[in-house]
């Protein structure tokens, strides 16, 4: 991996967790009364539209193989259990408790992941990087949970895992395939599994109107491909213990746009969290980065 490039990993982040922070947003434009795998349907489908004519315009197609098909589909159905937990957990538990779970757990399961499968050291200076992170996630987003719904904790912890292997699949695909195309067929498998599911589950169908609830769909759909785009790129360049560790500022967006849509205080400890998540973010990349790669 060239040492010119870890600027470039970094930067996709950045992007890819401002895209990642609407998420909360829309899912509470959204809500549960849609249908949670007709709408998860719907985006993938609107995605595999979207991306339909870059994919045309690339033409190359390397041949598929067989482990190749393993991990499109291991990677469809993260995608399918990740996206589907995270958006019933964002209707039923405060939105901070998500987030806190969430980014602690596809932290720590990206830092053990990139550690026993790509053989990624857990370096002191990693370890102290994910111990501030985490301390400042915690000052970020504590919040108290209704005991009524204390059940719904294991969603957050679920996503985080699945999108921990989701980032690790897609880093070992990326070696053969660009990040439109696999995040193209992993949405035509997300369409395939969700459709089945919705009906399934005898979810209520709905058509597509001009109405604010569709306009927040395809919005989602528009900022799922950017985000898992340059997360994509992001995670091909840096490992993964440093790409997980970089993602939680989308905890940072999280806390801007919960102020700036939802009128959610922000208080001088998510402030302190806040920093502390960024010096995590710098040591965890200086640790990445050789002393000379920085002259």
């Amino acid at each position: 991996m060239a040492q010119n490039n870890y600027p470039k990993g970094v930067v996709a982040l950045i992007f890819a967790a401002l895209f990642y922070g609407w998420y909360g947003v829309l899912s509470r434009i959204v809500g549960v009364d849609f249908g949670v795998f007709f709408q998860t349907a719907v985006r993938g489908l609107l995605v595999a539209i979207l991306l339909l004519p870059i994919i045309i315009w690339h033409r190359r197609w390397p041949a598929l193989r067989t482990g190749d098909i393993r991990r499109f589909l291991a990677l469809g159905i993260s995608s399918v259990i990740s996206f589907s937990a995270v958006f019933i957990a964002f209707n039923f538990l405060p939105i901070g408790f998500v987030l806190l779970v969430f980014y602690a757990s596809v932290t720590i399961s990206g830092y053990g992941i990139g550690h026993l499968f790509f053989n990624e050291r857990l370096t002191p200076r990693k370890l102290l990087a994910l111990i501030i992170a985490l301390i400042g996630l915690l000052f970020l987003y504590f919040t108290i949970v209704d005991p009524g719904k204390i059940w719904y904790s294991a969603l957050p912890v679920i996503t985080g895992v699945s999108t921990a292997c989701w980032y690790a699949l897609s880093k070992k695909l990326a070696n053969r395939y660009t990040a439109p195309q696999i995040f193209f067929v992993d949405q035509i498998i997300v369409t395939t599994i969700s459709s089945g599911l919705a009906i399934l589950l005898r979810e209520p169908l709905s058509s597509p109107t001009f109405s604010i609830l569709w306009l927040a769909i395809l919005a989602f759909a528009v900022i799922t491909i950017a985000a898992d785009v340059l997360a994509i790129y992001g995670f091909r360049l840096l490992s993964i213990q440093t790409a997980s560790i970089a993602l939680l500022l989308e905890a940072i967006f999280g806390a801007l746009f919960g102020w700036l849509f939802f009128g959610e205080a922000i208080t001088l400890a998510m402030a302190v969290g806040g920093l502390m998540i960024l010096i995590g973010i710098a040591i965890s990349y200086k640790s990445e980065v050789p002393p000379n790669a920085a002259q």
